[in-house]
C-alpha cells in the first residue's frame, strides 16, 4: 500500500503554485488574475497544513492556515469589488485596457 509522505504534499503544492503564477503572469483578465492569486495562497496553505501534520510536537500550522484562509477570502472579496468598480467605470475587466483610474 502506498504511504502518503510529505513530498507528495509538497509536489501538489508546487504544482498549484506554478499554475497560479502562470495564471497571474499570462492572463490579462482580472478574474483569472484573482483566481491565480488564490491558487498560490492555497498552495502555501497546503504547505502549512502538511508541515503541521508531519510535526507531532507543534500543531500551530493548522491554526495559522485558518487565519491565512480567512484573510485570503476577504482579500479576494475586496479584489472582486474593485474589479466590479473598474468594470462599471471602464466597461472591461481586462487590465491592459484600463489606462487611468478616475475618482
Amino acid at each position: 500500500m502506498l504511504e502518503i509522505t510529505l513530498s507528495y504534499y509538497l509536489l501538489i503544492s508546487a504544482f498549484l503554485f506554478i499554475i497560479g503564477s502562470l495564471l497571474v503572469l499570462t492572463r490579462r483578465n482580472g478574474v483569472f488574475i484573482l483566481i491565480g492569486l488564490e491558487l498560490m495562497i492555497n498552495a502555501a496553505l497546503i504547505n502549512f497544513v502538511a508541515f503541521s501534520h508531519f510535526d507531532l510536537v507543534h500543531k500551530s500550522g493548522e491554526l495559522a492556515s485558518l487565519f491565512i484562509l480567512v484573510l485570503a477570502v476577504s482579500a479576494s472579496v475586496v479584489g472582486l469589488v474593485i474589479l466590479m468598480k473598474v468594470y462599471k467605470l471602464f466597461h472591461t475587466i481586462y487590465v491592459d485596457e484600463v489606462r487611468q483610474v478616475k475618482e
